[in-house]
């Protein structure tokens, strides 16, 4: 069944002990997206109507589980129904006091990453049809922390303040300690951290209307692509308030599972207040790193493991070809840099001291002249022509190919100056990348790739694509 939208609550509704600034109109809904996992739904689900009855009922917050494997439709209704019998007239059919409805997909398509994207944009769209200002999407094997509706609730104006943001997430990828060690604490990323994420409804209709057909390594990498966030930022805490409670799933497996569980978790009650708020638009919060930044002692990697200037906040400047180590050595979510800003990572050292990492490509204003690596000054880009490595590319217009320089090619804007990218810009893993897709029978057809994982190779190439050279003088 559906319910259209509850009246609008009272603005300052209270939290904790503050009265926050709310948007208005404020409209917000939390959406649970299930599949098949009814002992997970169950628990998670139990959870937020906590919360949610905990925070004023439906009046304020509506509550939906959207569901997108039919032949557990019955199965996971009959979850839901044992859940809402906790919370007496719960099931009123008027719609200020109904508690929850469900939305049912009933035509998923394809791999198991295409249907999860599928079932994101079916919930999203479910949900905001309904006259939500605001939606919190929910994956159900994410049990929500008790502050997990206040950080949306203390934070939802900053979205119609500063048009540089587009969603508030309750994840940190970067969550275990030290670095996840001040709860009061929010930071900013142009990396979409999802696992429990609020939208307005504006900004997800724009994103929906271009949602990709082929994500082939997933929705959320898609997502984070400069093309299709525009290079808006979505606000995070420092300390998760999301926790995996699932040992399997499409992303999640038992090892990936142990790691998860070293995150730190938000534990205190609901009455958290998240301090600093107004400092996070952006202007405002450039000036303060800067300021930081420019304060703080550089340190080699060696000293930002070893203790070196005990309790004072240091910088260490890096590039990506030597992420992968460095984030094995401080704990760092592993693979692809993670909760940056413009180029620039909020971490923390063994004793809880503040660490700055700075991409020496990309942090161009926070570092210091002689830390920006600049592209070589007499490099354009090249073509590659279908199936050709950089090596030969290049080698054809009498130049040569530099390692050091692909990489400033790997963004959705330089692909987009040189090709067409009819399909849009996306995320896949291969040497070869940065890329556009030429062949035909490939799913990725007119896509223009970028990667955060592997590092481009000069001699990589692949039968389906032509590559983005960086070509520097012989």
């Amino acid at each position: 069944s559906q319910s259209s939208a509850p009246p609008l609550p009272p603005q300052g509704s209270l939290v904790g002990s503050t009265r926050p600034r709310l948007p208005a109109p404020w409209r917000p809904a939390v959406t649970v997206m299930a599949h098949s996992r009814p002992e997970y739904l169950a628990k998670v689900l139990s959870a937020v109507l906590e919360l949610v009855v905990d925070a004023g009922g439906p009046l304020v917050w509506s509550v939906y589980v959207s569901l997108d494997h039919p032949s557990s439709f019955a199965a996971m209704r009959g979850v839901v129904q044992q859940v809402l019998q906790r919370y007496p007239g719960s099931t009123a059919p008027s719609s200020s006091s109904q508690l929850l409805s469900v939305f049912e997909k009933k035509d998923s398509h394809g791999d198991s990453l295409q249907r999860i994207a599928q079932h994101v944009k079916f919930a999203m769209d479910q949900t905001l049809a309904l006259g939500h200002t605001h939606s919190v999407l929910l994956e159900e094997d994410l049990v929500p922390a008790a502050d997990f509706l206040a950080l949306f609730t203390q934070t939802a104006w900053l979205l119609d303040e500063d048009p540089s943001l587009w969603c508030v997430s309750a994840w940190n990828d970067n969550g275990p300690p030290p670095h996840g060690k001040d709860p009061t604490k929010l930071f900013r990323t142009d990396y979409f951290p999802g696992l429990g994420w609020m939208m307005k409804a504006q900004d997800w209709r724009e994103v929906s209307s271009r949602w990709p057909s082929h994500a082939t390594t997933g929705w959320d990498h898609w997502i984070r692509r400069s093309a299709n966030s525009k290079g808006r930022e979505c606000i995070a805490p420092e300390v998760p308030r999301t926790r995996h409670i699932a040992s399997h799933g499409t992303n999640v497996n038992a090892v990936e599972q142990r790691r998860l569980q070293r995150f730190s978790f938000a534990s205190a009650g609901g009455g958290t207040v998240f301090l600093g708020t107004s400092q996070l638009c952006l202007d405002q919060y450039d000036e303060s790193l800067r300021q930081e930044v420019a304060a703080a002692p550089r340190v080699t990697r060696a000293q930002a493991t070893s203790g070196a200037f005990p309790g004072k906040a240091v910088a260490l400047t890096f590039r990506r070809e030597e992420y992968q180590g460095l984030a094995a050595e401080l704990g760092l979510w592993p693979g692809q840099p993670r909760g940056f800003h413009a180029g620039l990572l909020l971490a923390r050292r063994q004793d809880g001291s503040r660490l700055f990492l700075l991409d020496r490509r990309w942090a161009r204003g926070f570092l210091k002249d002689d830390e920006v690596l600049h592209p070589v000054p007499e490099a354009r880009l090249v073509q590659g022509r279908q199936g050709e490595s950089c090596d030969s590319a290049c080698s054809r217009e009498h130049m040569r190919c530099e390692p050091q320089q692909l990489e400033f090619g790997n963004t959705c804007e330089a692909l987009q100056s040189m090709f067409p990218c009819q399909a849009g810009c996306g995320h896949q893993i291969g040497d070869e990348i940065p890329c556009y897709v030429t062949d035909p029978k490939a799913p990725t057809f007119q896509q223009c790739l970028v990667t955060d994982e592997r590092i481009p190779r000069c001699a990589a190439f692949h039968r389906s694509t032509s590559r983005l050279c960086s070509c520097s003088p012989p």
